[in-house]
């Protein structure tokens, strides 16, 4: 060390070492947006669905004071069913607020002395900023629910023999004579104005 530097403290000296850049900041959050979409999606097919009791699964109940959209499912047509346990959620709200008070700290700190925007922001240290490696450990148990979820979705169902084409679409060479008189009558009717 030469004598005219200054003498770092140790916190300093870790400040610098450990620092994150802003693209570290971005990757964290983008791999945590992922997480958090995979959850959502394990938690929707997770929990047992039932059709909305007030719309009896169409989405929407028409007339009265009720309006247009089902004022329990808000059209979604199925909601959770009331005995299901839902699907434990990681701490997504509490890990992106520790990513972005790094970045609003990093951002103030690049910010000249005297601006008005600055707020003097003192920077967490970077342990505090969750891994990359505790990312990816919430989003591979979420992998391994949703492998679950697909091997009981799975187990025991038998996918049924497809339907031999009628009329043009079938390989006969009948054409309409596929079809019986009472399905070519219903055709009529629905095409019908």
């Amino acid at each position: 060390m030469y004598e005219d530097d200054e003498e770092l403290t140790d916190d300093e000296i870790a400040d610098v070492v450990d620092s994150l850049t802003e693209e570290d900041l971005r990757d964290r959050s983008h791999a945590l947006n992922e997480a958090e979409g995979l959850y959502e999606e394990v938690a929707f097919l997770g929990v047992p669905k039932m059709p909305c009791p007030e719309c009896a699964g169409a989405g929407q109940i028409v007339g009265g004071s009720l309006g247009d959209v089902c004022p329990r499912c808000f059209g979604r047509r199925v909601i959770d069913r009331p005995s299901a346990d839902p699907i434990e959620r990681p701490p997504f709200a509490e890990l992106r607020a520790r990513i972005t008070a790094y970045g609003d700290a990093l951002a103030d700190r690049a910010l000249p002395d005297g601006h008005q925007g600055r707020r003097n922001l003192a920077l967490p240290p970077a342990s505090d900023v969750p891994t990359m490696a505790e990312i990816q450990t919430i989003a591979d148990k979420l992998k391994d629910q949703a492998k679950q979820l697909d091997a009981r979705q799975l187990d025991g169902m038998q996918l049924a023999e497809p339907k031999k084409a009628k009329g043009m679409l079938g390989d006969g060479e009948e054409g309409l004579g596929d079809y019986n008189d009472a399905e070519l009558d219903a055709m009529e009717e629905e095409d019908a104005p």
